[in-house]
């Protein structure tokens, strides 16, 4: 528990739900939602559709040291598969929650897995009021800036 304090803070007092999502919303698709949806999501193969989901509690950390996403992730639990969100679930928690995303250009994560890989959403709220979302490999070595407080939503259950 002190190596999670030391990475990461929960800022959420209650665990958000999700509703219950087909699983047929995509991230790549979603552009209703998104000004900016990365060319990654397609290129990387990050753009299967889920299986149906029932309401999920979800709880969202902030950074709280510099880490990359692996260091981030494994503190909360062993088993990524545990932490992922359906691509549904992430645009539903967007919608629903926008106001909990990291604001002035600066990301919170989402892990999820397409095509047998884990990828990390980046989802965005611009400071001139447009959302983004860009994706990153899970297994990219790139070490976050915790000073700007990115931010990690996860499924409570794998805490």
């Amino acid at each position: 528990m002190k190596k999670l304090l030391k990475y990461l803070k929960l800022i959420s007092v209650e665990p958000f739900i999700h509703d219950s999502a087909d699983g047929e919303k995509i991230l790549a698709e979603a552009k209703d939602l998104f000004e900016y949806i990365d060319s990654g999501f397609r290129d990387w193969g990050a753009d299967e559709k889920g299986p149906a989901t029932k309401e999920t509690p979800v709880c969202v950390y902030e950074m709280a040291k510099d880490a990359t996403f692996s260091q981030m992730f494994s503190l909360l639990s062993s088993d990524k598969s545990k932490l992922c969100l359906t691509q549904a679930q992430i645009i539903e928690f967007v919608k629903k929650y926008r106001n909990w995303l990291q604001a002035d250009d600066y990301a919170t994560f989402f892990l999820f897995e397409s095509n047998g890989q884990f990828f990390v959403a980046d989802a965005v709220a611009c400071s001139h009021g447009a959302l983004g979302v860009s994706v990153s490999r899970f297994k990219d070595s790139h070490v976050w800036s915790a000073e700007n407080r990115r931010r990690l939503v996860v499924p409570q259950l794998a805490v």
